[in-house]
């Protein structure tokens, strides 16, 4: 496949995936201003944060893991595959206030909004707006629900749509709290963030992809060949992701390429970069990670050892490996999905590794 023909297909469906997304988070604040001017507002600020921005990619696998299994698209697809958008946005909220940043695709993020609205009314509009944060994440876990039971699909087959959905869900909630524990040790293992971010970012691409294969009828082997595939794509996503969330443009990515490190964030390139220095650097780049006041020299510093250390270079390569490895796991269902949908999956595997974004 092409690189044109790939991000024809990838506009094509973000655009159709966005347009249900709006519709159907217009309708609820629509519904929901019978009960008053603030649920609506509610609605619609949930509403303009997922539409803010974000790839997609999720929905988008969710759809083209039906039509390879189908062998065929149909308009009954969108409003289930949306599911796993939601589900993501939910899980993005809550992340924003356990990481405690401000901005998210160039804008602020969700309770951060909400203490900006109420500053002149409420007490704690820090307090208020953290409290509105769970909320929001909570209702969009929920919504995602509904746009699974709302869809025109067989009970059957919601209901193990349904299966994948809370499996995602509890994944990724064992992923951040595995996440924040190696935070707070500040101490890991390659091993162990790999298992981290299979439970954390692979597992709602993963379990899109078999939510979409099971609506069209998939069988055991294409439901466990593309969980392989879906994995290993999510892994070297994350670990490019990483890698932008230090070394990327703020203006492209939309987020502060120093927040990880403020934060803490147990990545992949910290974990190597602990075991390849002396204890002398080890005692200077501990007073830098974690230090939400760390000065750009010192984060300039860290992203030089990186460097240095060949540290960058062993990410962008374990990386570049899981992609591979992905592919390799289609082969398994040649013959089985459409061929156009395995070129399609081929060329998202190549491209989570290359994004700049």
């Amino acid at each position: 496949m092409k690189d044109e023909e790939f991000t024809a297909i990838l506009n094509s469906e973000s655009s159709k995936t966005g347009k249900t997304l709006q519709e159907f988070l217009e309708e609820r604040a629509a519904n929901s201003s019978t009960l008053s001017k603030d649920h609506k507002e509610f609605y619609l600020n949930l509403e303009e944060f997922i539409m803010r921005g974000g790839k997609r990619l999720r929905p988008i696998a969710f759809i083209m893991a039906y039509k390879g299994v189908n062998g065929s698209l149909d308009d009954k697809i969108y409003l289930p595959s949306i599911s796993i958008e939601l589900l993501h946005n939910a899980t993005l909220v809550h992340d924003d206030i356990i990481d405690h940043d401000t901005m998210r695709r160039g804008g602020p993020t969700f309770h951060t909004k909400y203490t900006q609205l109420y500053t002149e009314l409420a007490a704690d509009p820090a307090g208020f707006g953290l409290s509105v944060g769970i909320i929001g994440g909570n209702t969009l876990f929920n919504l995602g629900v509904e746009a699974i039971l709302n869809s025109s699909f067989e009970n059957d087959k919601k209901l193990e749509a349904l299966k994948f959905y809370t499996e995602g869900f509890r994944e990724v909630i064992e992923g951040v709290f595995l996440e924040s524990v190696m935070a707070m040790k500040k101490f890991s293992n390659e091993r162990e963030y790999l298992t981290m971010i299979r439970l954390k970012t692979s597992s709602l691409f993963e379990k899109g992809i078999l939510m979409g294969a099971s609506l069209a009828g998939a069988d055991e082997n294409i439901i466990k060949a593309l969980s392989s595939y879906a994995i290993c794509t999510g892994q070297a996503f994350q670990i490019q992701d990483d890698i932008l969330g230090v070394f990327g443009a703020e203006e492209v990515t939309g987020k502060p390429s120093d927040s990880d490190i403020k934060e803490g964030k147990m990545t992949l390139l910290t974990i190597k970069l602990l075991e390849a220095c002396n204890q002398a650097e080890k005692d200077k780049i501990s007073k830098i990670y974690g230090n939400r006041n760390a000065s750009e020299k010192n984060i300039e510093y860290l992203r030089n050892l990186l460097v240095e250390k060949n540290i960058l270079d062993y990410c962008k390569k374990l990386s570049e490996k899981l992609s591979d490895e992905a592919i390799k796991h289609l082969e398994n269902v040649r013959g089985s999905i459409t061929s156009d949908v395995i070129e399609f999956f081929t060329k998202l595997s190549e491209f989570v590794i290359k994004r700049r974004k």
